[in-house]
C-alpha cells in the first residue's frame, strides 16, 4: 500500500472513532441507554427541553388531564392535549391547546361516558422567534378504563 494511501486510511479512522466516541460520551451524558440491538439512540430534540402528561380519573367519569411541554431559552412552547375515547378507533372527544414563552401546560377536568377506554394524545410543539415551527414531539399518556 502507497504511503499516501496509508496516511489516508489512518485519518479516516482517526475520525471514525473521534466521531465514535463523542457520541458514546454524548449519549452517556444524557442517560440515554443501548436498545435491544445494543445500539445507542440519541435524542434529536433541538429546543424541546421537556415534555409532561398525566390521564387520571379522580370520581366517577371524571378525568384530570395535564400536558405540558418546556422549551430552551429563544423558543416558544407550544401544548395540544387531546382526550380520546377508544371506540372502534381512537376518536378525539375534547381537546386543548396552549402556546407560551418557555412553557405550556394545559390542565383540566372533564367527565366521560362509561365503558370505554381513554387516553391522551399530546402534540408537543417548539416555535422559534420568528413563530415558525421548529420542532413537534407527539406523545400518548397511558390508557384508563373507565
Amino acid at each position: 500500500m502507497k504511503k499516501s494511501n496509508v496516511k489516508r486510511v489512518v485519518t479516516i479512522v482517526a475520525i471514525l472513532s473521534m466521531c465514535f466516541n463523542t457520541t458514546i460520551l454524548f449519549a452517556e451524558g444524557n442517560n440515554v441507554r443501548p436498545n435491544s440491538d445494543n445500539e445507542i439512540i440519541l435524542p434529536m430534540n433541538i429546543a424541546i427541553a421537556a415534555t409532561g402528561n398525566e390521564l387520571t380519573l379522580v370520581s366517577a367519569g371524571k378525568f384530570y388531564c395535564f400536558g405540558e411541554t418546556e422549551v430552551i431559552s429563544g423558543y416558544s412552547a407550544g401544548v395540544v392535549v387531546e382526550l380520546q375515547q377508544l371506540n372502534g378507533s381512537w376518536q378525539t372527544i375534547k381537546d386543548w391547546s396552549d402556546q407560551n414563552t418557555y412553557y405550556a401546560a394545559i390542565e383540566d377536568d372533564y367527565y366521560v361516558s362509561k365503558g370505554y377506554n381513554y387516553r391522551l394524545k399530546l402534540t408537543h410543539t417548539a416555535y422559534n422567534s420568528y413563530g415558525t415551527l421548529i420542532e413537534t414531539i407527539t406523545k400518548y399518556s397511558d390508557v384508563v378504563y373507565y
